[in-house]
């Protein structure tokens, strides 16, 4: 066994010793262990199995993946209608750009802050793992537990478009009360959920020969340090986006670069050209961008390639500190962390950027033809990103959102993916990507969003548009007979009562609604922060009463006869 992984185990062990219940840390530990991204839930899936041979469980799964592990009932409960908790096995693999980490290799290293638990530089897979492990805790109890039948359900490939979840077999489980434990905020029932679909634009630039002259040099604009997260529960908190931030930077930097003085002549205009004098030379170039990851998170970082005039050089680097003076006003309470940065390729970070010298000439990257840059910037800046409607109904609930989730090379991308691919002469164009994910409690409210995003497409000269078929909502039902089971049960667990809320994030619970006809369900669980991101942390403090909670529930639904 490598070294490292010895090391993150050891780490692990240590910073979840002594937490309870013991046996739900013991299993969220294991998972954390085993590699899990989205489409990649082979060895969990093996794991899981072989936990329920070992205990002589019976399990079932259909075609595209889906796992249920039946336990029957005991303690008093064997006659009781069966119970479906409910949990997706993979995770948002999201990591700080220093770290080297291979989500599909390496296990995560866990480490304990005050009342949290969190990974170092990486995503903790809190979300949904410790839905995960509570189900493998409940299946693992003692003949004499006073519990219902149980079917865990084990659902695949949810945070990149709820794949599991819409190709459910509609025969996998049987019974029709369903508990989710993939909510994060302790204290709260969940009876609702957003509906959301993704829309792909793919824009395709001209390349062309960087300029023969004026002497330019490369540098790299990077936006980082941002607290990302999750695009639905954090989307009305006004994070930063990076990649609008960077097409903001790369702006500045355009008006810089045409602006600044140059040798022998006067300030030039840009966009604008003459027969002679230095002002007609091209300030900048860019050469490539790209941000964000994950269609679900926040985009935490971006970077662009550019070629600088050495001549305006110091132009563009006042314009840039500038904006970082702009953005800490703007975000500086928030995003205590975010930076623009403007470094010569190759060089110091400390260097200043007018000390450095024409280390760029003769570089013979292709560039993106000037007006297709305004086109790039001008859709990344015009596309609607965070809240756009609050409900009228649930005061403070966002009702709609967009979350401009990436901006990617096609080329890069995974064969099968929206706008995966090159143009068909790569030599002289390039093909951009840009992935946005809607969300609302309404249906036609996300349409109409998502018809405003096609629209601009069309305006910004898109030769392609992917629009995924949203997936729904799930639809509150207060009259809900396990609601107000676990209300009471709440209640006396806590001497108080549990808020009920609709959330604006995407849960299986409305799809699988609709694939098991009559299906009644709540959702809850423990207090989770910074979901999506490197950030994300679970409160330790709230694991345990989440899980007796459970248990109540279950012992109530154990009494239930049809």
């Amino acid at each position: 066994m490598p070294t490292t992984t010895v090391d993150a185990r050891a780490a692990t062990e240590a910073a979840v010793a002594g937490l309870q219940p013991p046996a739900l840390w013991n299993f969220f530990a294991q998972l954390t262990q085993i590699p899990r991204p989205s489409k990649h839930e082979t060895r969990v899936l093996q794991y899981l199995k072989d936990f329920a041979d070992a205990r002589q469980l019976s399990w079932r799964q259909d075609a595209v993946g889906n796992l249920v592990i039946c336990r029957p009932g005991s303690g008093g409960g064997e006659t009781a209608p069966g119970v479906v908790i409910q949990g997706h096995i993979d995770m948002v693999c999201e990591k700080d750009p220093a770290l080297a980490h291979d989500f599909l290799a390496d296990p995560l290293r866990l480490r304990r802050e005050g009342d949290w638990l969190q990974a170092t530089g990486t995503t903790l897979g809190a979300d949904n793992g410790i839905g995960v492990a509570a189900a493998l805790a409940l299946l693992d109890l003692p003949p004499s537990a006073k519990l219902p039948p149980l079917e865990c359900l084990f659902t695949v490939d949810e945070e990149t478009g709820l794949t599991g979840a819409f190709q459910v077999s509609p025969d996998l489980v049987r019974g029709r009360t369903m508990l989710n434990l993939d909510t994060e905020d302790w204290g709260e029932v969940f009876i609702g959920c957003a509906g959301g679909g993704d829309t792909t634009l793919v824009l395709e630039v001209a390349l062309q020969p960087p300029p023969a002259s004026p002497p330019m040099s490369a540098y790299e604009l990077t936006v980082g340090g941002l607290l990302g997260g999750h695009s639905g529960l954090n989307i009305a908190e006004g994070r930063g986006n990076a990649v609008q931030l960077l097409a903001r930077a790369l702006a500045a930097v355009e008006r810089a670069a045409a602006a600044a003085p140059v040798e022998g002549g006067a300030a030039g205009v840009s966009g604008a050209g003459t027969a002679a004098g230095a002002a007609a030379e091209p300030g900048w170039r860019l050469v490539d961008a790209s941000g964000g990851d994950k269609r679900n998170a926040i985009a935490r970082d971006a970077r662009a390639v550019i070629l600088v005039s050495d001549a305006r050089r110091e132009a563009v680097a006042a314009a840039v500190c500038e904006l970082q003076q702009q953005l800490a006003a703007e975000y500086g309470r928030l995003e205590g962390g975010l930076a623009v940065r403007l470094r010569r390729r190759g060089g110091s970070a400390e260097e200043p950027l007018a000390a450095q010298g024409q280390q760029g000439q003769g570089l013979q990257q292709q560039v993106v033809a000037p007006a297709d840059v305004d086109r790039l910037l001008a859709l990344l800046r015009g596309l609607p990103h965070g809240p756009l409607k609050f409900s009228h109904a649930v005061p403070g609930l966002v009702e709609t959102s967009n979350n401009l989730a990436s901006l990617k090379d096609g080329a890069t991308l995974p064969p099968g993916e929206p706008g995966a691919g090159g143009p068909a002469h790569p030599a002289s164009a390039r093909r951009y990507v840009v992935t946005c994910t809607t969300r609302s409690s309404l249906t036609p409210a996300l349409e109409a969003t998502r018809d405003v995003i096609a629209g601009l497409a069309r305006l910004a000269g898109c030769v392609a548009l992917h629009r995924k078929p949203a997936y729904p909502g799930w639809q509150p039902d207060p009259t809900s007979p396990v609601l107000q089971m676990t209300l009471d049960a709440y209640k006396e667990l806590t001497g108080s009562d549990a808020k009920v809320s609709a959330i604006h994030a995407g849960l299986e619970c409305g799809i699988l609604q609709q694939r098991f006809a009559g299906m009644d369900c709540v959702s809850f669980g423990p207090t989770i922060k910074g979901a999506h991101s490197p950030d994300e942390r679970v409160q330790l403090s709230t694991v345990e009463p989440f899980w007796d909670l459970t248990l109540r529930l279950l012992q109530r639904l154990a009494d239930v006869r049809q």
